[in-house]
């Protein structure tokens, strides 16, 4: 309910057009399901969160000297 009071206040002040909600709708609904799916998930910790977590140990053991 907060985020349709928003959108039309959005609209209301000329702030966005109504398809810029429209879009932004969609694409915040698409993000979500790919992001719930398994296949998602699992592409998400592959490409981007374990390189993450390898930089972060990389660092901790370079910079910190912690193992």
């Amino acid at each position: 309910m907060a985020c349709g009071i928003m959108s039309f206040s959005r609209i209301a002040v000329a702030v966005h057009w109504p398809t810029d909600i429209i879009f932004g709708i969609i694409v915040g609904a698409l993000v979500a399901w790919i992001l719930l799916s398994k296949k998602g998930r699992r592409r998400l910790n592959k490409n981007i969160i374990s390189p993450i977590i390898g930089i972060e140990k990389w660092i901790f053991k370079t910079v910190f000297k912690i193992d």
